[in-house]
């Protein structure tokens, strides 16, 4: 018989509807590199995760590709 377990996600109030985010850790490709943690949106559904620009220069992340994105 398999164990049933359940974490407890915080819902952001600021979000419309109140959305689940979670403590997400971020670092460059080299072990030199700075790290950062953000909060990141849960979203089962989205194509992709992004970042802010200033967090990826500020981690020296190198480009690997450019997309145009627009939502509401």
């Amino acid at each position: 018989m398999s164990e049933s377990h359940s974490t407890r996600i915080a819902f952001d109030q600021r979000f419309q509807p109140p959305a689940p985010v979670l403590p997400v850790g971020i670092g460059g490709i080299d072990s030199d590199s700075p790290t950062t943690m953000l909060r990141m949106l849960v979203d089962t559904g989205a194509d992709c995760s992004l970042i802010p620009e200033s967090v990826a220069r500020a981690l020296r992340l190198p480009v690997v590709d450019k997309v145009s994105v627009r939502g509401v």
